[in-house]
């Protein structure tokens, strides 16, 4: 399984906000994947019969190119809303503004994954 599951929309959806406080903009983004409703995606049930029977792991947003997806996507809000500038192609070349560090932004990302674990496994119970 990739993340070609209909998960972009959801996520995308999750990160537009126009916050300019990290902080504000944490709290907001971290809301709205609480509140995000995974069965609204298109999860084929072939997908949800095998994550069933790998007995969740399998998780689809466990995965290091999910992972990869939900950052890029946060790097993307966070340049928009200038709490960032890029100093080339990768976003390890990514320079924080106003005393916002990498670890502040992959706690964020953490924080979603374990979200988006726990919708997941109420969509294969």
């Amino acid at each position: 399984m990739s993340i070609q599951t209909g998960l972009e929309p959801i996520i995308n959806n999750c990160y537009n906000l126009q916050e300019t406080s990290f902080i504000e903009l944490r709290e907001q983004i971290i809301t709205n994947f609480t509140n995000c409703d995974l069965s609204q995606c298109s999860i084929t049930e072939l997908q949800l019969s095998k994550l069933k029977e790998s007995n969740g792991r399998k998780l689809i947003m466990t995965r290091p190119k999910f992972r990869e997806y939900f950052r890029k996507e946060l790097y993307i809000r966070l340049k928009i809303n200038k709490m960032v500038k890029e100093k080339g192609y990768d976003i390890e070349d990514v320079i924080f503004n106003n005393g916002l560090n990498r670890t502040m932004v992959e706690e964020v990302i953490e924080s979603c994954l374990k979200i988006f674990v726990e919708k997941q496994k109420n969509l294969i119970l």
